[in-house]
């Protein structure tokens, strides 16, 4: 037997099987409990699949358990030759079932003998990548696009212990926003969810979308018998858009506590309201945003300060810092790359052509604390998926980038930033072990474990360039007034470089306890904490 007797059964395979014999017209198969066999069936085959073992036993997949089984064997006059030996196996414990992963297609007949496509869909078997290529159009009635899977018999999702349903999808950039979900039906009641984020078609990066099983079950779907699931786009009121999106590895999952699940009242990430959470509020409690005012930093301490007010044909941007780190210009057109249109005077834009060189000698002294800060202008357009994030490294020589420290703003609207200044600063400060990033004088991203020194001695020159790694149309991006401070500037000190007081929200840096967004830790935090008390996903 395959597994052999004893083993532990590798759920990744389809069937079990066993060696056969040209004497040998059919075998009998039985399966089941210690000592408490069941028929599953006769066939001439070598093999009987894990869905007609799990079937025998009245169940929709195998429970991870121990269990025998074995084999007879029949002569051509269906006789009975030999009473097989006992074989054992263990089933494991499994964290997901596959419902579809479209691989055991060869070509989209094959694939569509099992999806339907509805309003406007097309479905085309991805051969390379072995998913499905779903074409949806939501311009016109029904204004939704749908692909349907049909089960040839009703499935049993409560008998496999699974609590969540997952889908893998891939978008692309230049698809037309829709809205997608998920309809699972028990051929009486059809329940659907809707996927909360807005860029389901337009991410072009590979995701999966999590939705609890209890989401279709309080809808009345009993997941006992489920007959269909449909995977849809638009919203069948509005006229939408068109495009392409990949669906790929439908499956039942056992995900545990995931971001997708956080009640907002779960500020410890446990998946549950609790005193845990209490304990927190507690903590913050009447904390607030607060003011920002202003102070200079010190000018003895600025290594570099770029201020790009050239003439046009320039091969030099000047440091007026006094520390004589003049930078070289390389670009395709010198005469094209400096602009009076900058945010204080002019500045330098910035293609895939152009290269500011800041020499070595301007990082010699940098050990343990840096700044570094600017004023950008660029538009969101020129750059659609890429604008979402401000990542800021720093550590040691070239070469051991793994132990670089690192503080990351995650941008979640960055197009209300587009097409205007806005100031970027960058600390480290290796002695207090804290990376901040600051925008517009606000601190929005900071890591508190970045006590790696920096190796500024050894480090080269510094290129300052630009480019799209999607290969778009050239785009340009305006850069001005670009400041290197060799130590770590305060945060008052950062704000009287983006032109004044600034206020500080408390959230995201400082708490998450603001469950209401209002700016302070108080009575009305706690109240939804309180509505969701021991609830848990």
């Amino acid at each position: 037997p395959v597994p052999a007797s004893g083993a532990t059964a590798d759920m990744s395979l389809d069937n079990f099987s066993f060696s056969g014999d040209a004497l040998i017209s059919s075998y009998d198969v039985w399966f089941g409990y210690r000592d408490n066999l069941q028929f599953v069936g006769n066939s001439a085959a070598t093999s009987v699949s894990l869905e007609d073992l799990a079937a025998a036993l009245g169940q929709s997949v195998l429970a991870a358990d121990g269990y025998q089984w074995r084999v007879d064997t029949r002569d051509e006059s269906g006789s009975l030759m030999v009473t097989g030996d006992i074989w054992y196996v263990t089933i494991p414990d499994v964290d997901h079932i596959v419902v579809e992963d479209f691989g055991q297609y060869n070509d989209t007949g094959e694939m569509l003998a099992n999806w339907t496509a509805a309003g406007g869909a097309q479905l085309t078997l991805d051969e390379l990548y072995g998913s499905m290529q779903f074409d949806y159009d939501t311009q016109a009635l029904p204004y939704r696009s749908e692909a349907t899977l049909a089960f040839a018999a009703g499935q049993d999702w409560n008998a496999t212990d699974m609590d969540t349903f997952a889908v893998a999808f891939c978008g692309m950039e230049s698809n037309d926003p829709a809205p997608m979900y998920l309809t699972v039906s028990d051929g009486t009641v059809a329940a659907t969810v809707v996927y909360s984020q807005a860029d389901a078609t337009t991410d072009r990066w590979w995701g999966t979308w999590y939705v609890r099983l209890s989401d279709f079950a309080e809808q009345g779907v009993d997941l006992g018998g489920v007959t269909s699931l449909t995977i849809g786009f638009g919203d069948g009121s509005d006229d939408g858009g068109a495009g392409t999106i990949y669906v790929d590895e439908l499956l039942l999952d056992l995900v545990g506590c995931i971001p997708a699940f956080y009640p907002p009242g779960d500020l410890n990430r446990d998946c549950q309201s609790n005193i845990e959470d209490v304990v927190m509020i507690a903590g913050d409690w009447m904390m607030k945003n607060f003011a920002v005012s202003p102070v200079l930093p010190d000018p003895g301490q600025l290594l570099g300060h770029y201020q790009f007010d050239e003439a046009a044909g320039s091969a030099t941007a000047a440091d007026s810092s006094g520390s004589g780190n003049n930078a070289t210009v390389a670009a395709d057109d010198l005469g094209t790359i400096w602009s009076v249109s900058g945010y204080d005077g002019g500045c330098i834009e910035l293609d895939n052509s152009v290269a500011v060189t800041i020499p070595a000698a301007l990082f010699n002294g940098v050990t343990d604390e840096v700044t570094i800060s600017m004023w950008v202008n660029g538009d969101i357009a020129d750059y659609p998926d890429r604008i979402n994030q401000m990542f800021f490294a720093a550590g040691p020589a070239s070469g051991d980038e793994n132990s670089w420290d690192s503080a990351i703003w995650d941008i979640d609207t960055a197009d209300a930033y587009g097409g205007q200044w806005n100031h970027y600063a960058a600390v480290k400060n290796t002695g207090d072990g804290v990376m901040n990033v600051y925008h517009n004088g606000v601190l929005v991203g900071q890591a508190t474990s970045a006590g790696g020194a920096m190796e500024g001695s050894l480090a080269g020159d510094s290129i300052l360039s630009m480019a799209r790694s999607d290969l778009g149309a050239v785009s340009k991006v305006k850069l001005d007034d670009l400041r290197i401070y060799g130590y770590g500037l305060s945060h008052f000190e950062i704000a009287s470089l983006a032109a004044g007081s600034v206020v500080q929200p408390i959230e995201p840096i400082y708490t998450e306890c603001d469950l209401d967004d209002d700016g302070s830790i108080g009575l009305s935090d706690f109240a939804i904490l309180a509505g969701d008390w021991l609830e848990e996903k």
